[in-house]
């Protein structure tokens, strides 16, 4: 205790001494102000595109269990189309191939 008073006695503690006024520590609390309101914006919407890119992931997370599911129920073959099957047999039909 008698050390701080020995330094509030020297002037070492108070504003004047360490930041140059009052003048510098309101301006420092104003930019601290600012950043405070540019900051928690910034927060918010940043949290609101995660949440919005953690629930697309789980949906494709989801379609994709779903989608291995039914090629795994089918065993992984892929049914011929209809229109192949008869040009197959000798019933030519117009297809259009892709190129």
């Amino acid at each position: 205790m008698i050390g701080l008073q020995f330094l509030l006695h020297l002037g070492i503690g108070t504003p004047d001494y360490h930041a140059g006024g009052y003048e510098k520590l309101d301006a420092g609390r104003i930019a601290t102000g600012v950043g405070i309101a540019a900051a928690v914006p910034a927060v918010l919407v940043y949290n609101y595109f995660l949440r919005r890119l953690k629930l697309t992931a789980a949906d494709l997370d989801d379609f994709a269990h779903d989608f291995y599911s039914l090629v795994q129920k089918n065993s992984f073959h892929v049914p011929p189309h209809p229109a192949l099957n008869n040009a197959a047999a000798g019933n030519p039909q117009n297809v259009k191939e892709a190129s």
